[in-house]
């Protein structure tokens, strides 16, 4: 096995403070994931709709304050006007007034209050709705963190393979050269040799799509300025005993879809008893402070401020409105936003359900990763005994090289098979770990 396979320190990506420099610095899976979840459109659309959510709540709360309007006019009058002697003068006049009110709702059965609630319940709503795309994101970020692993070990036992390979057309030809074989095994090393070198080169090219794919997930332009940091992934990974029933109920007490569901079903009860404050009188209360000058342009007016101050008047007021009949549409508002709050009920147990579903389909995926990677280890080590036979019947001339080509291939193919069985093996562990509400860690 390769030396790269035989690296057995505890998988753990430690967060780092950091400046990103794409040119000097790897990235670890934290800075992936923290870097993803400050840049990633999505997530910016919906921490914006986060900050509308707010500005809609301090709108709610600024309601219970009075609105207070300034009026100012002018106009110019002029014309015939007919006077009581039946007569008619021409005249010209100039009229200005100015009012100030302030209005007030002084009791709306706790209208006011509810849609405070309603819109805090919004903001909470929208921000839990960021957490649920930062979630999935980070599930996308380390399925694409070990698929660059991934690749690069597969790229090592391609390289490992093109290394053997090349050793054995040297020797190869050496015989030949000897007289020892005949050039049919000198072509036919040659033709496994090509195969090798462009194994290599494939594997390479898997290995920069992988990063090209994780740097455009994190919206990096420039890939080729961005790598990872290798983890060191243990040669065998034990089976963990997991607890289904328990990472099920803490998904369905922590998981973002049902806090979602739970946050809408509170939004229509609040909504419910927002429609009820319409059976019930509002209560308002107004002040006004207001004045008028007047001026005929041929008669001797007093001044503008004396005017003000003479035809100036105060207006207090209280007013009642009371609902009678609008035409049946209250009772049903009411019976919208009962329906709106059973259909809510509804869909936390369907995302109860479907959350349920997922995580024990998960556990199923990584029982069953498990036994693929147990045989792939058997598989493995099977075709490597077989290996280690038939190099040393090569070298007795027992076998011919298109034997031992063979036997080379299945090692490389068993041990890419075991690569794979391992990292889908973790990364289906992954999942299961982030219902469970661990962190998200290599």
């Amino acid at each position: 096995m390769d030396s790269n396979m035989k690296k057995s320190i505890k998988i753990i990506v430690l967060f780092i403070p950091f400046t990103f420099v794409f040119s000097q610095q790897q990235w670890t899976l934290q800075q992936c994931v923290d870097y993803a979840s400050s840049k990633n459109l999505s997530i910016l659309q919906s921490q914006n709709q986060e900050k509308i959510a707010a500005k809609s709540l301090k709108i709610s709360e600024n309601e219970k304050l009075p609105s207070v309007n300034g009026n100012f006019n002018n106009s110019l009058s002029f014309g015939f006007q007919r006077t009581l002697l039946g007569t008619y003068e021409y005249n010209q006049s100039y009229t200005n007034n100015w009012n100030v009110g302030a209005d007030v709702i002084l009791w709306q059965k706790d209208k006011l209050k509810l849609d405070n609630q309603k819109a805090a319940l919004q903001v909470d709503n929208q921000k839990i709705n960021t957490l649920k795309l930062q979630n999935d994101l980070s599930l996308q970020i380390v399925s694409q963190y070990l698929q660059i692993l991934l690749n690069r070990e597969l790229a090592a036992v391609s390289e490992t393979q093109k290394k053997i390979g090349a050793d054995q057309l040297d020797k190869i030809q050496k015989l030949y050269r000897a007289g020892s074989i005949p050039y049919s095994q000198v072509a036919e090393q040659q033709a496994s040799f090509s195969m090798d070198e462009m194994n290599a080169e494939t594997a390479k090219v898997n290995v920069e799509k992988a990063v090209f794919q994780l740097a455009m997930l994190l919206q990096i332009s420039d890939y080729k300025k961005f790598s990872v940091i290798d983890v060191a992934i243990p040669e065998k990974i034990d089976e963990e005993l997991l607890n289904i029933d328990q990472i099920i109920q803490y998904a369905y007490d922590h998981q973002p879809s049902v806090d979602f569901a739970k946050k809408q079903k509170d939004i229509s009860l609040v909504e419910e008893s927002i429609a009820r404050t319409a059976l019930w009188p509002t209560v308002t209360g107004g002040y006004s402070l207001g004045s008028t000058y007047f001026n005929y342009f041929n008669i001797k007016e007093d001044n503008i401020l004396q005017q003000w101050y003479d035809n100036h008047n105060q207006v207090v007021s209280l007013g009642v409105s009371i609902p009678i009949f609008n035409k049946g549409n209250t009772k049903i508002r009411i019976e919208q936003a009962q329906l709106n709050t059973e259909y809510y009920s509804n869909s936390i147990e369907q995302e109860k359900l479907s959350l349920k579903q997922t995580i024990q389909s998960a556990y199923f995926d990584l029982e069953a990763a498990y036994e693929v990677y147990t045989n792939a280890i058997n598989n493995f080590n099977a075709n490597k005994t077989s290996f280690e036979y038939a190099q040393k019947s090569f070298n007795a001339g027992k076998i011919t090289i298109y034997d031992f080509n063979i036997s080379r291939n299945n090692v490389a193919i068993s041990e890419s098979r075991l690569l794979q069985a391992k990292y889908d093996y973790i990364f289906k562990r992954k999942v299961l770990d982030f219902y469970a509400g661990k962190p998200l860690k290599l």
